[in-house]
């Protein structure tokens, strides 16, 4: 269905664009040569926002140009997401150290040696992440779109014209639909506490539908705060259980191979009980904090945001912008 551009539509798009290259063009330098763990992190939020927001609006800009946008984006994603999940897991054992007593001292050697472990890794990955952001920043995408942006904007800048308009709320109606239904269709496969593919999948199905809700809020001049709090919230539980996962299979690993490094160095695995304890214990902090998360995030599913909410979560789209005022 080929959606109608309007002023209200065009504003929306470019004020969400620029939000998001102010956060890219503040931390890239940053991820680049890893000087606050958060720079990662933000850089790669800015980047999902920014592919949300150019399939929500890339018309206005041009499809052709916004897909390849989001084509450069995608790959500046897949070469720092390692390194953010790994940046996650060490803060995560640095937790679990930094709370060991004295009468628990002898998990301290294999919790520092999983840590030891992931910031080996971490560090190997920079270089990765250097060069994924070097050719990101060779591309020239970020002063592309702020200069689209600005050619969009200069004609309609000082235009009056209502916020919300039949054709925006239209076309955020049609987003947001496949989102809602994505996420109603996978509601039941969190009443399976094994099915953690199933839980990953939910999460990314409610991501995409916060991305829709935060890219309209602007317009709606924060009303949706409050909807978009609590998907929000279920998605932060889904994402730490999902982080979970990763790190109980990957510590299954780690604890494999320091054991075969063990026998290969001593010629005998009889040293490698002094790491087991501290892995071990990580071990069960992981899958007690990842059944703590499912109880809160199934209670979460069933009382704040179930199938009435989610089945109601597009009406502020539904509502008539006919006593919006009209663009002059």
């Amino acid at each position: 269905m080929e959606l109608n551009q309007d002023t209200a539509t065009q504003k929306l798009a470019c004020e969400n664009i620029k939000k998001q290259l102010k956060t890219l063009t503040k931390r890239l330098e940053g991820a680049k040569f890893a000087r606050e763990i958060e720079d990662v992190h933000k850089v790669r939020v800015a980047s999902r926002r920014l592919r949300a927001i150019l399939r929500l609006f890339g018309d206005v800009y041009g499809q052709d140009k916004a897909d390849s946008w989001q084509k450069q984006l995608k790959k500046l994603l897949k070469g720092m997401s390692e390194a953010r999940d790994l940046d996650a897991e060490i803060m995560f054992i640095e937790g679990v150290l930094s709370e060991i007593d004295y009468n628990s001292r002898r998990q301290i050697p294999g919790i520092r040696r999983a840590l030891l472990r992931k910031q080996q890794a971490r560090q190997k990955m920079q270089p990765k992440v250097a060069k994924a952001i070097k050719r990101f920043e060779e591309k020239n995408i970020l002063i592309d779109m702020h200069l689209e942006t600005e050619r969009i904007l200069f004609p309609i800048r000082n235009r009056e014209t209502a916020k919300i308009s039949e054709p925006l709320l239209e076309r955020l109606r049609e987003r947001i639909e496949p989102h809602k239904n994505d996420v109603l269709k996978k509601l039941s496969l969190l009443k399976d506490i094994q099915n953690s593919e199933g839980h990953h999948k939910l999460r990314i199905a409610v991501k995409k539908t916060r991305y829709c809700l935060e890219a309209a809020d602007k317009a709606f001049e924060g009303s949706l705060s409050n909807t978009i709090s609590k998907v929000k919230k279920f998605q932060t539980l889904l994402g730490d259980m999902h982080d979970r996962d990763v790190w109980k299979a990957g510590l299954e690993n780690l604890i494999n191979d320091e054991k075969e490094r063990t026998i290969e160095y001593f010629g005998s695995a009889k040293p490698f009980p002094r790491l087991l304890a501290g892995m071990q214990t990580l071990k069960d902090k992981i899958e007690s904090q990842r059944l703590q998360l499912y109880q809160q995030a199934s209670e979460y599913a069933a009382v704040e945001v179930n199938e009435h909410f989610w089945n109601n979560i597009d009406e502020p789209f539904k509502n008539s912008a006919a006593e919006s005022t009209p663009e002059t």
